[in-house]
């Protein structure tokens, strides 16, 4: 044993020296007294250490601040977190403009492999895709363009024009009527679209279906197949005409009907049929078990009404209530629901028809709107994006109307 240590010693203040002997392996500590002397007592090697206290923090300081930054360096060097809807197919009807357009967009940015955009006027559809891949850093004037096999035979173009026979094939433009959510008088054009579905495919993250949602005619076979590639189903076409209910045409609210509800029916009947026919598909990296999902467009007035909004509202009221029944379905049969819906119900949202509005409704409309400003487009696409990606989102009827509601 070591001999005892006299009395009075300060060992946290010790200068330590050492001096190891090969044969006999002991060390020699220096500790000085109450009276300045040193005093050299003969320890074990190894018993007794003679670390000074405040090297000891020292050390245990640089170790955690050592561990802290290699944690920090490992993260730098971790790869970027997956986008959320990495490697999924979206299909957006309405998405040449306004709520449509920037879901789209959205969705692109979230990771989506493909968008297959859905509207009346191809060379809207056109403008819109060469827009969405501008914003991506592409050149839009390198995008190649092709019409899908079984949609009739293949056309030449030429910034999307057919080239073929010119004064035979191409058609003047049709007055587009996707506009979204607010209500406003559109002029009418008797320039109707393809009866039918025309599909065409514009580099190799975009999709052209060009046709009117509200025609059966329209969910064919072609569209169908299409469809089986189908995650994710917006539904955001719509149109509008304001006038009372004894004053509106019949042909007005046949309009209404056929492209707000009608079209959102069968859009929705083809991809659940779909989903019956083959099991869901896992792509997502970031979802283990990813479901198939419907997002519908409605709007305020199917539960506030408004001046004007008879037949619009009835139709998007339908919405709501259809996106209810397709939730209650997915679940009916006694497995899993495979397939998820939700709907979005905006209130005054930026868009072309807002901007249109007569300025007294304008102010008005602003002033009882609790946040005192209207939504934006992209403020929608976030909504969308959640109900998209977040798994347990089913039959959430999410009101986005800066608290114009609860007025």
């Amino acid at each position: 044993m070591p001999p005892r240590l006299p009395h009075g010693l300060v060992v946290g203040c010790c200068r330590a020296t050492a001096i190891r002997s090969p044969p006999a392996k002991i060390a020699t500590c220096i500790y000085p007294n109450s009276s300045g002397q040193a005093i050299k007592p003969e320890l074990a090697a190894g018993l007794i250490s003679c670390r000074p206290r405040w090297l000891q923090a020292s050390r245990a300081f640089s170790t955690v601040h050592d561990a802290a930054k290699q944690t920090k360096q490992s993260l730098s060097q971790s790869s970027p977190p997956i986008p959320p809807l990495q490697g999924l197919t979206c299909m957006v009807t309405g998405g040449s403009s306004g709520i449509g357009f920037a879901i789209a967009s959205r969705f692109l940015r979230e990771g989506a492999k493909r968008v297959v955009i859905v509207g009346r006027s191809r060379g809207r559809l056109e403008e819109a895709v060469r827009r969405l891949a501008k914003e991506e850093g592409h050149d839009a004037g390198q995008l190649s363009y092709t019409k899908q096999e079984g949609t009739k035979d293949e056309v030449p173009s030429s910034n999307g024009v057919d080239v073929r026979d010119p004064p035979k094939k191409v058609a003047a433009p049709i007055q587009n009527k996707e506009f979204d959510n607010v209500i406003h008088d559109q002029p009418r054009n008797d320039i109707t679209g393809p009866r039918d579905c025309e599909i065409y495919n514009m580099g190799s993250r975009f999709t052209l279906a060009v046709g009117d949602v509200g025609n059966p005619a329209f969910w064919g076979e072609e569209v169908k197949k299409l469809m089986d590639t189908i995650d994710i189903l917006t539904n955001a076409a719509g149109i509008s005409h304001s006038s009372l209910l004894s004053l509106t045409t019949e042909e007005d609210i046949t309009d209404m009907l056929r492209t707000n509800l009608q079209g959102t029916i069968y859009a929705c009947r083809t991809m659940a049929r779909r989903i019956m026919r083959s099991r869901s598909r896992q792509k997502s990296q970031t979802i283990e078990s990813f479901t198939k999902c419907i997002i519908n467009v409605s709007s305020l007035h199917a539960t506030k009404g408004g001046v004007g909004a008879a037949t619009y509202a009835s139709t998007k009221a339908g919405v709501i209530a259809l996106t209810r029944a397709i939730a209650a379905e997915g679940g009916a049969f006694g497995a899993a629901a495979r397939l998820r819906a939700n709907v979005i119900v905006p209130g005054y949202v930026e868009t072309r028809m807002v901007g249109d509005l007569n300025p007294q409704v304008r102010e008005q409309a602003l002033k009882a709107i609790p946040l005192r400003r209207f939504g934006t487009a992209e403020e929608v696409a976030d909504a969308a994006v959640f109900l998209a990606r977040n798994q347990y989102a089913n039959n959430c009827v999410l009101n986005l109307d800066g608290g114009l509601s609860a007025v």
